[in-house]
Order: structure tokens, then C-alpha cells, then sequence
């Protein structure tokens, strides 16, 4: 095909997403089309930056590589860690983690499908002008991702960067009226983000086939946020330490995001991959507000990763109701920071760890030296899973939109990146 038959698409810069992307396209006349996402931000090597490091320090450094992803990092480096260390949390100290995850997805979600996603579908790039045409609908978002916030800080001493999350537990008992404040405010934020969902649900966008290889975290008996076991959707299961044998990691030297593979194959991973791998594992209510929206499972539709998260917002709500319940019998008994801390006797090791952030699989991987230094490091964030099957989508879209002006073919592409939720923080790790 000669260069001269091929009509290019260039946006810039991508906004409303945690750091700096820019998207190249191509299409001919026969619909051959090209498409990359390239990012300028620097590498900032946060693996090479934990090695000698002391082991507690890891989830305090990880933590950093996003804003939006923190939580997640510090919980997927203090699980591989307390494995390498041989620690086993009780109950107490599982809850209250438990809650830290639901607590940032419902954050991290309520920021992404509403203020970072919607305003495109109303047609403004602008979030002041997408408060103005829907305030009300703004109010019950901000007062959703607040719970969320809120909650994140109880437990774990600030809503970004926690730090009273540590290896072992949590060095501080969460402050028993704020939690009870929070406890007793969660029928209504769920009753208000089950009003939001029905309000959103009637929103339209673009009916977009792109068959997709899901990847997911299983577990038979809820919806998983961390697993010893995970799964494809062409039924392949695997345990977490069968992972990297069955993906690669490709990197060239002007790439500064690397891309993963499945034996050749991009895979999307993300709240879409979820439901359609989990979906008998959600709540009564965020089954039936999915159900709601009749579409069939599995769906290869990349825009309906918005649904996805609203839906996920939904399924955490409600799965907090009892775990905020239990944590509630056992967070005022006397003495209960003993229960919260594990004593543990540093020794060499190795452990892994695989968990669900917001955006899709986590995985993180540590060895230790017996002094309690970090000898190895290797983290892949969700991003950097999904690029390569985004790039896919990409191309597969780009002659949906060839005859669309110029600026509405550009809308509509940023509509699919964002539903996407990139994290280039992440990715640029």
C-alpha cells in the first residue's frame, strides 16, 4: 500500500486519564489501518529503586507508583512479601484489607466512569461544563467516591498512599466513631449509586464488536480481589505462579511502556473481563443492575468496561455491608491492636502475588535476602497488560469512524482509550 492511499489521525494528547498519552493512527482505503499509543513520560524504574532496600519499605515505594492505583500497590507488595517472609494474616487483618480494596474501587471507579468518561458521551471535553449540565448527578458521584475516600483513610491512614497498611497488618487500630460513621452512612450511598446506575444506564455509546481474550482472577466463592488462581476466557486456569510462564513481556528501546502477550495474543483485563469471567460471582443487586442492562455475556463491546465499573461500584457496596458488619464486632474489643499486628521473624524467601486493582491483574514479585533486603524485583501493572489490546481495538475501530469529521472521529476515539481507564503511572513504572 503506498503512504499517499493512507489517511493518518493524530491526537496529541490525551486528557482525562493518570499521566500523558498520545495516539497515532493510520487507515487505507481497503480498511488496512495501523494504531499506537505512545506516551512521553519518563521511566522512573521503581523496581530497580526497592532493590537493597529493607523489606518494609516496598509497600511504602510501590505505593508511589500511582495515585489512583496506590492502594493496590501496597497491597500486592505486602501479600508477596509476607508469602516470601512465611506470614499468614488472621481474619481481622484480612476484613480490614478486604474493606481497603472495595474502599478503592469505589474511588478509583467513581473518578474514572463519571468525571473522566461521561463528559464525552455528552459531547464536552470539559468536566465544569458536564457539572453544570448534570449537577445532580455530579453531587451523588462526589458523595460516592467520598465514602470511598473516607473509608480508604480510616483504615489505612490517608485515602492516597497508605500508610498504616504494613507487612504484618496495620500498625494502628482505625478510629472506632469514624468507622462507625462510615458503617452507618453505607445503605444510603448504596441506595444512591443503585439511582446513579439507573440514571447512567440509559446512556448510548457505540456499538463496537472487537472479539477480546479476557483475563481474570477466580475464585468459586466470591468476587475475587485477590487469588491463588486465575483464568482466561478461552478456559484456560492457572495458579499465580503459572502466570508469567504463560504471557510475555515485550520492550524495544524507543518503547517506553512495555506490552504483554499471550502466546502471541493481546488480552484485555479490566472490570469488562471480570464480569464476563465472574459474572455468577456478583451481588444480588449489581447482578440485577447489570442484568438491567440486557446485554449478553460474553460482550466483546470495550465501551461497556464503563457499565463494567459502575456495576463493580455497586457489587462493592454491597459486599461491605457484612464485612463492615464483622469488622464492627471485633473493632472495639479491648486490646484488639494485638490482633492486628503479626509478629514474624525475618528469613530469606521468595513470593508473588496476584490481585485485581481497579484496572485489572497486579502482579508483583520479590525475593529476599536473609538480612531482609530486596534482592529481586519484577512488577506488571494492568496497563501495561491491556496496551496491546487496546491498540488492537484501535484498529478495528478506526474504520468505524473513517467517515466521521474530523473532530467527532477523534471524540469517539478518546471515548475508546478512556474506556480503557489507562494508567500510564503504571505503566511507566
Amino acid at each position: 500500500m503506498k503512504a499517499t492511499n493512507m489517511k493518518t489521525v493524530e491526537i496529541n494528547h490525551i486528557a482525562k486519564i493518570a499521566g500523558h498519552l498520545r495516539f497515532v493512527g493510520a487507515i487505507g482505503e481497503d480498511n488496512f489501518a495501523l494504531a499506537r499509543i505512545e506516551t512521553d513520560e519518563g521511566v522512573r524504574f521503581m523496581e530497580a529503586m526497592v532493590l537493597n532496600r529493607y523489606y518494609e519499605e516496598v509497600p511504602i515505594i510501590t505505593s508511589r507508583i500511582c495515585g489512583s492505583c496506590s492502594i493496590a500497590h501496597n497491597l500486592a507488595a505486602i501479600f508477596a512479601v509476607e508469602q516470601a517472609l512465611a506470614i499468614h494474616p488472621n481474619l481481622e487483618i484480612s476484613l480490614l484489607r478486604e474493606a481497603l480494596m472495595h474502599a478503592q474501587w469505589i474511588y478509583s471507579h467513581s473518578l474514572q466512569t463519571f468525571f473522566l468518561s461521561s463528559s464525552d458521551v455528552i459531547g464536552t471535553n470539559s468536566n465544569l461544563d458536564f457539572i453544570k449540565s448534570c449537577s445532580a448527578e455530579a453531587k451523588l458521584v462526589l458523595e460516592i467516591r467520598s465514602f470511598g475516600g473516607r473509608l480508604a483513610e480510616v483504615i489505612g491512614g490517608r485515602v492516597v498512599h497508605p500508610i498504616n497498611s504494613v507487612i504484618g497488618g496495620f500498625r494502628v487500630v482505625p478510629d472506632w466513631q469514624k468507622f462507625l460513621q462510615i458503617k452507618n452512612s453505607l445503605p444510603e450511598i448504596l441506595n444512591k449509586a443503585v439511582f446513579l446506575f439507573e440514571k447512567v444506564s440509559k446512556s448510548s455509546w457505540p456499538n463496537f464488536y472487537s472479539k477480546s481474550l479476557f483475563a481474570s482472577l477466580e475464585s468459586r466463592e466470591h468476587y475475587p480481589f485477590w487469588s491463588e488462581r486465575m483464568k482466561f476466557s478461552d478456559g484456560l486456569e492457572l495458579n499465580k505462579n503459572e502466570f508469567l510462564g504463560e504471557i510475555e513481556e515485550l520492550s524495544s528501546p524507543n518503547e517506553k511502556v512495555k506490552r504483554v502477550l499471550k502466546k502471541q495474543k493481546p488480552f484485555f483485563v479490566g472490570a469488562l473481563a471480570r464480569i464476563n469471567n465472574s459474572y455468577g460471582r456478583l451481588s444480588p443487586l449489581a447482578k440485577k443492575c447489570f442484568d438491567s442492562l440486557n446485554i449478553e455475556l460474553p460482550t466483546y463491546n470495550p465501551f461497556y468496561n464503563f457499565y463494567a465499573q459502575v456495576v463493580e461500584i455497586i457489587n462493592s457496596l454491597q459486599e461491605l455491608i457484612p464485612i463492615l458488619d464483622k469488622i464492627a464486632e471485633f473493632l472495639n474489643r479491648p486490646n484488639v491492636e494485638k490482633k492486628l499486628l503479626k509478629t514474624f521473624v525475618i528469613t530469606a524467601g521468595k513470593g508473588s502475588a496476584l490481585i485485581e486493582a481497579p484496572r485489572g491483574l497486579l502482579y508483583h514479585e520479590y525475593e529476599i535476602a536473609k538480612d531482609g533486603r530486596i534482592m529481586y524485583c519484577n512488577i506488571i501493572t494492568p496497563t501495561v497488560i491491556s496496551l496491546a489490546n487496546l491498540e488492537k481495538d484501535l484498529r478495528h475501530f478506526l474504520p468505524e469512524v473513517r467517515q466521521l469529521s474530523e473532530a467527532q472521529a477523534k471524540q469517539w476515539i478518546r471515548m475508546l482509550i478512556l474506556a480503557y481507564d489507562p494508567c500510564v503511572g503504571c505503566a511507566t513504572h
